[in-house]
């Protein structure tokens, strides 16, 4: 564990200084001797978070901390202009409303608005998911190339997961544009999920609504599908934006 607070020291260290550093400077400011600095250096250069200056032998932020930077910059993005959607939906449908973020095999959970209700669905911002559980993978499956698509269900294969019924879903949610059940994933859980994705994007997310079933029925859902949909579509065209 001190190793790793010492490497994000580094990194820190360098982002800090307003111009390239020098390796004796790094391992002074963090409290490190110098060979043991050279080899958690050395290690960040390998991985693109540091870049090193051959001819200075002075060290910069790499091309991979500023991609990573540029990657939360963009889920902020995304938060901020969802947040006033997630409000609407939440007032309107009564229940909570959430947004995930695909990430490989999984979608997370990155902003929600509770439902005001005693009883309902709590959902926790960096609460991961496969995508093949629940509506909310099922809608942004539905989007996904075929090779990341086929990487899914391979994986769901390998999770004993119910195939057949899983790309039928799928289906069922490229047509109708999003996913609605009961209990899908959580039992006496309803939800509704619709995705957001341009064209050409490589971020796929998706807006959730879910609340306890006996509330947030079938009939329920239908009725809010549409503003679903729509906050949907408005939130896909400012895809260039994050």
């Amino acid at each position: 564990m001190q190793s790793a607070d010492k490497v994000i020291d580094l990194l820190e260290a360098v982002a800090c200084n307003g111009e390239p550093v020098g390796l004796m400077d790094l391992a002074t400011a963090v409290g490190m001797d110098k060979s043991t600095a050279s080899r958690h250096v050395s290690a960040l250069v390998s991985r693109g978070l540091l870049r090193r200056n051959p001819d200075t032998r002075k060290y910069s932020i790499g091309d991979r901390t500023v991609a990573l930077s540029c990657t939360v910059l963009r889920h902020a993005t995304l938060r901020s202009s969802a947040q006033p959607h997630l409000v609407r939906l939440r007032d309107l449908s009564g229940e909570t409303a959430s947004l995930a973020l695909r990430v490989g095999g999984e979608r997370i959970c990155i902003a929600a608005v509770e439902s005001r209700h005693d009883v309902r669905r709590v959902v926790n911002v960096g609460e991961r998911v496969p995508l093949y559980e629940g509506v909310c993978g099922d809608v942004i499956m539905s989007v996904l190339p075929v090779a990341d698509l086929r990487a899914v269900l391979g994986e769901a294969e390998r999770h004993a997961a119910d195939l057949q019924r899983l790309h039928a879903r799928v289906l069922e949610a490229r047509r109708l544009g999003y996913s609605a059940a009961e209990g899908l994933r959580v039992p006496g859980v309803s939800a509704i999920a619709a995705p957001v994705h341009a064209d050409g994007a490589e971020q796929v997310a998706a807006l959730v609504l879910a609340g306890p079933s006996q509330r947030f029925t079938s009939a329920r859902m239908e009725e809010v599908a549409p503003a679903m949909l729509a906050a949907a579509a408005a939130l896909t065209r400012a895809a260039p934006s994050w």
